[in-house]
């Protein structure tokens, strides 16, 4: 069957149009989407982030090891938010406050030294999903390839992305959403990450309706729709500055493009009312 059209495709092909050059040429794909990456981490902290409006908002359930204090955050973690009580319909709710990398202040049995997250009482026990944390983390790298394997729980990621890289790190793609592109059925599908282990690639994710084949993926881009305008024309941007081929006035256009769609984000972000909860736990074994 044929490929869905996935996030990358539209991305590049939005990029390619601004900076006049159809097919690869002076820029590769790739080019487009190591700009892309940079640019969706500037986009969400110069601009989403300040605007404190729940973008980027996860929870996750933090998995105790006996006698550890000390527990890695999760990968592209920015801020914790205070934690609070449930609400009167049974869910968690994260207060705005920001609990600072050098607080020692206990919230909840938590706190923060370093980029490490402490808790208290020391655990004399192991114990599955024991803290629920609120945190905001900056957006997914984006990839495409094509999966080692596949299981009604997992997918095994590529060792080399098609497009992109393939992070190593644990828990890395946690909370990120990846889209089958091609598979002999059920190609289409979009399953979010529960966990990841970087050595091994396997991401845990329970789909709906388990593809079956050869499987092409992408791990999509977890930018609010009403970013991509400006997300795209700053990478094109970004593309142009740093390629001699980049025309004067092609750079002058996109650079006017960016300021007016840098100003609709903006305000459509200082507009939007915040949502009191976060998604649903991810469950963060961390050891």
């Amino acid at each position: 069957m044929a490929q869905i059209v996935g996030e990358l495709d539209q991305l590049i092909r939005n990029v390619r149009r601004k900076i006049g050059e159809v097919a690869a040429g002076e820029w590769q794909d790739n080019d487009i989407v190591d700009a892309a990456n940079d640019c969706a981490d500037r986009l969400f902290t110069k601009i989403l982030l300040p605007a404190n409006n729940g973008y980027g908002v996860y929870s996750a359930n933090v998995t105790f090891v006996a006698d550890q204090e000390y527990y890695d955050l999760p990968y592209g973690f920015v801020r914790l938010l205070e934690p609070s009580v449930r609400d009167s319909d049974g869910n968690h709710v994260y207060d705005d406050d920001v609990i600072s990398r050098s607080d020692r202040t206990l919230y909840d049995g938590v706190w923060l030294e370093n980029n490490q997250l402490g808790v208290s009482p020391i655990p004399a026990t192991a114990e599955t999903n024991a803290r629920k944390i609120f945190y905001v983390r900056k957006p997914c790298p984006i990839h495409r390839g094509e999966a080692q394997a596949i299981a009604a729980a997992s997918l095994t990621l590529a060792k080399t992305a098609s497009l992109g890289r393939v992070l190593t790190r644990n828990n890395s793609y946690l909370g990120c959403k990846v889209q089958v592109l091609n598979a002999t059925t059920n190609e289409g599908e979009i399953a979010t990450v529960t966990a990841y282990t970087g050595t091994t690639h396997v991401a845990t994710l329970a789909w709906a309706n388990l593809p079956t084949g050869t499987i092409s993926y992408e791990i999509m881009p977890d930018l609010p729709d009403e970013a991509l305008p400006l997300w795209y024309a700053s990478t094109a941007l970004e593309c142009l500055k740093n390629n001699d081929a980049g025309s004067v006035t092609k750079v002058r256009m996109l650079m006017d493009e960016v300021r007016d769609e840098t100003n609709t984000l903006r305000f459509v972000a200082a507009s939007r009312v915040a949502p009191r909860t976060a998604p649903d736990a991810q469950y963060l074994v961390i050891s």
